[in-house]
């Protein structure tokens, strides 16, 4: 099995079980696309190499969908932190140096 059918499968794979597709498995999948690329500018294209990479075009705006997904849940992620951090930096900043908080029970 050559990489253009490796690439075909693993993107079908992915495709039908894309709500599960993590970061690292988008990510293998690009870069084995890269390789496969490479090797295919490096040769003449067949017939039956253009309709493998037809139908993984037709996955691929599936695939785009999920990794913008996943983008944008990091980014979120990221101003969470961003926006905790600035909080707490706020929050030091006004506090008196060396005093305590003692809290009274009722």
């Amino acid at each position: 099995m050559n990489k253009l059918d490796v690439l075909l499968v693993l993107t079908e794979r992915l495709s039908m079980q894309i709500e599960e597709a993590t970061p690292e498995g988008l990510e293998n999948l690009v870069a084995l696309r890269d390789e496969v690329i490479q090797e295919l500018q490096g040769r003449v294209v067949t017939d039956e190499d253009r309709t493998k990479i037809q139908m993984i075009q037709v996955r691929h705006d599936l695939i785009v969908d999920r990794m913008v997904e996943l983008r944008d849940e990091a980014a979120r992620g990221l101003e969470q932190i961003q926006n905790s951090r600035l909080q707490k930096s706020r929050y030091e900043a006004h506090a008196p140096v060396n005093s305590f908080f003692f809290d009274k029970r009722k």
